[in-house]
């Protein structure tokens, strides 16, 4: 799917989610919403999540950062 999103579109929504973690991190706002969907302090850790998800998709398709993606293998969310 991501492969379909335009790298400037991912970047806006990358803004967006760095925006809504600012207001409920930095500046204590009780919720924040984007569009229909609104987000409270108990969302900040999922709202970086995606936000480096992100990140690593737009390095990985943009080339002017240099963007190589992972090249190594990650154990993160192994269950074995």
């Amino acid at each position: 799917m991501a492969s379909r999103i335009s790298v400037s579109t991912l970047v806006t929504m990358r803004d967006n989610l760095i925006v809504a973690f600012n207001k409920l991190a930095i500046e204590g706002v009780s919720s924040y919403s984007i569009g229909d969907t609104s987000f409270t302090m108990r969302d900040t850790d999922t709202i970086l999540e995606q936000i480096e998800k992100l990140d690593r998709l737009i390095a990985a398709r943009d080339r002017t950062l240099a963007g190589k993606g992972r090249n190594r293998m990650s154990f993160a969310k192994f269950n074995g």
